[in-house]
């Protein structure tokens, strides 16, 4: 049984002004500083003293401001409300063969209702990523929750080094998403990415963008 992941599907992507396609070494480099952002909001959920790590490394300490100014709740919401790189399967079947998709995300709860929150370094407009992950929470949370798709979205906190950050939803639906899974079966068929545009006109039409002071979880 295999187990395609999101790395699978989608070639790394993230905020890139000057440069629109990144080297290898800089797409490591954004991973590292992706995972110690993650780690420093992991600190702040355990109660934990994480200005040690911002005295050190400036740059983390501007992207921690700009999650303060959208997202203040993330440093203090405890873990039974905000789960962070939580693993979610789904199947697939391809070719007559179940496969298993797989996404990691953190996920926001509200009311009982989960909800995806991705606060990175990128563009501020839905990616090809970003359907994958809530195709794979759609179908994980309808067959483990009976979640209906459309209570699902993506709440994006859009980080910048340059500029100021911004929010967008994203709220998915039944057509999104039939669209979404014939473009990863595509892809699992043909071995290769199958790159979705980079401003998808159906996902821009779904989505509430907007910078606004604070969003809640």
């Amino acid at each position: 049984m295999t187990w395609p992941s999101i790395q699978d599907l989608c070639p790394p992507s993230g905020y890139r002004p000057d440069h629109p396609r990144r080297s290898l070494a800089t797409q490591v480099m954004a991973a590292e500083q992706q995972r110690r952002l993650l780690t420093i909001i992991q600190q702040a959920q355990l109660g934990l003293d994480y200005q040690p790590m911002l005295q050190t490394q400036p740059d983390l300490q501007h992207l921690i401001h700009q999650i303060q100014t959208l997202m203040p709740a993330a440093l203090t919401t405890p873990q039974r409300h905000l789960r962070l790189n939580q693993s979610l399967q789904a199947p697939l079947t391809v070719d007559g063969a179940e496969r298993w998709m797989d996404a990691t995300v953190n996920l926001g709860y509200q009311r009982g209702l989960p909800k995806l929150i991705d606060w990175s370094v990128r563009r501020p407009w839905p990616c090809w990523a970003d359907a994958v992950k809530l195709w794979v929470a759609a179908e994980h949370f309808h067959r483990t929750e009976r979640l209906n798709l459309n209570q699902l979205k993506l709440v994006v906190i859009a980080l910048s080094f340059t500029q100021r950050p911004q929010s967008l939803v994203i709220r998915w639906n039944h057509q999104q998403h039939r669209q979404t899974q014939a473009r990863i079966i595509q892809q699992l068929v043909n071995g290769d990415p199958v790159p979705a545009p980079k401003e998808d006109p159906e996902l821009l039409a779904l989505l509430d963008i907007r910078s606004i002071p604070e969003i809640a979880l």
